[in-house]
């Protein structure tokens, strides 16, 4: 029991005195590279369709009459034509 005393002090003065030995450093911390990854440009339907979703949670988020918004590769694929 007293062992058991003795290492629960020792425990708990070490977590006091040296408190930041137990946090990571952020400049450790190392994050994928995002850059890495090809990302294949939408097409006009699935833009479409991600602004129709964005519309349908601002309407269900209380908005009374939120527009569909401009998208950008419709109007692309408008200017090619």
């Amino acid at each position: 029991m007293l062992k058991n005393l003795k290492l629960l002090a020792l425990a708990s003065l070490c977590s006091a005195l040296f408190p930041s030995a137990v946090l990571a450093d952020a400049d450790v911390i190392s994050m994928p590279d995002v850059t890495a990854e090809e990302v294949a440009p939408k097409s006009c339907a699935e833009a479409t369709k991600e602004a129709e979703f964005i519309r349908e949670m601002k309407r269900t988020d209380g908005d009374t009459n939120p527009e569909l918004g401009d998208v950008p590769e419709c109007r692309a694929e408008r200017s090619d034509a």
